[in-house]
């Protein structure tokens, strides 16, 4: 299948598929689901021969810190605790886009 015939499956440019196809860009878990349904194969296709990954550390290694406060956040044992650090957060994160 053409570049062209897959992007418009997929309801992208041909352009945005060779960026999918170098991994100069991520796809979205659903435009990946899309891209089996359009070459007719499923999408573990698309992982054969990938080697078992470090989830944990991939995710660590993208953003440091934000991954230290998620880990620290999820051994709060207080569900009502959590939820008000939530709501906190959620609260000056949207002041935070008015300035």
């Amino acid at each position: 299948m053409s570049q062209g015939k897959l992007a418009e499956r997929l309801g992208v440019t041909f352009q945005q598929v060779q960026k999918y196809e170098k991994g100069a860009n991520r796809l979205a878990a659903s435009t990946l689901y899309r891209a089996g349904r359009a070459l007719s194969v499923p999408v573990e296709h698309f992982f054969e021969g990938v080697d078992d990954v470090d989830v944990e550390t991939e995710i660590a290694d993208l953003n440091p810190a934000a991954y230290r406060e998620a880990s620290a956040f999820m051994k709060i044992e207080d569900a009502k605790v959590r939820a008000a650090i939530s709501a906190l957060v959620q609260v000056l994160a949207a002041d935070d886009q008015k300035k």
